[in-house]
């Protein structure tokens, strides 16, 4: 799998998070190729009958069978599946940054923040991805 990876965001990263950014990356590259959006409106009923339930451990690939070949979006999205319910702030942190294009002027407008305090926030969310990922 390709991924085209923005040099300006990672540069200034630490390596563990630099590999996090890289894994959520590829994972909502597998996301959009998937055939299954998030960014739909809530109230559309393809929107409705696409979504994964609470008690799945999946987050937008629901039709996709748990040993699906990329286990490592695999592994990504079980982690969002699990933020989706209980860790809600950084599953839409994760979504903003990786799901919706835009600048991140925007993208921290959307969350209430300056672009700086939303690059730091992306930064640590990816640090608790990593945390989770096992990546050291």
């Amino acid at each position: 799998m390709t991924v085209t990876v923005s040099w300006s965001r990672r540069k200034h990263q630490p390596a563990r998070i630099r590999q996090a950014d890289y894994r959520v990356a590829a994972w909502a590259h597998w996301q959009r190729s998937s055939g299954i959006h998030l960014s739909y409106p809530p109230g559309a009923p393809f929107a409705r009958l696409m979504l994964p339930g609470d008690e799945e451990n999946q987050v937008g690939a629901r039709f996709l069978a748990p040993d699906a070949p990329d286990w490592e979006a695999m592994q990504v999205d079980r982690i969002l599946a699990h933020w989706r319910i209980h860790r809600r702030r950084r599953f839409r942190i994760v979504k903003t940054e990786f799901l919706y294009a835009g600048p991140a002027w925007e993208k921290a407008a959307r969350h209430g923040l300056k672009r700086d305090a939303w690059r730091e926030r992306v930064n640590e969310t990816l640090g608790l991805m990593a945390d989770e990922l096992g990546i050291a």
